[in-house]
């Protein structure tokens, strides 16, 4: 059963910040790692499912964002985050970083891809995650 993209709740610190006091626009890639951290902790999946397992990676193919409005420092920002497409081996992510006051501020889209720590070659995308990613659906 599918429940959605998850929300959690960041909050923009100092250091987040251009020399304008504006987001600087590499951090929203932070962010939306972080939001994936959270979202697996959300829905129970095991941090080292993503990022430490012995068997398979998931490292990153292709990553794109669009900003839409400022997001400042020293304010808290909701992030959506969801699949936005899954298949044997792949999936899209699709992150949305909210300002506290609901205005959407940027859209970030990354590709992952599963492969075998040995061979470094593709491999299908293991049942927990798939259940994970399954009910993220968007």
């Amino acid at each position: 059963m599918s429940q959605g993209p998850y929300t959690v709740e960041l909050f923009v610190h100092f250091d987040d910040g251009d020399p304008a006091g504006i987001t600087f626009f590499g951090n929203y890639f932070r962010m939306a790692e972080r939001a994936l951290e959270l979202g697996l902790e959300q829905r129970n999946v095991p941090w080292k499912e993503w990022f430490a397992h012995p068997e398979y990676g998931i490292p990153l193919r292709h990553a794109e964002a669009e900003y839409h409005k400022m997001l400042m420092p020293g304010q808290r920002c909701k992030i959506r985050q969801g699949v936005e497409k899954i298949g044997d081996s792949s999936l899209v992510l699709r992150t949305e970083v909210h300002s506290a006051d609901g205005h959407l501020c940027a859209t970030i889209r990354t590709t992952h891809v599963v492969v075998d720590k040995q061979t470094r070659k593709k491999r299908t995308i293991p049942a927990p995650l798939r259940t994970f990613l399954d009910q993220s659906l968007i």
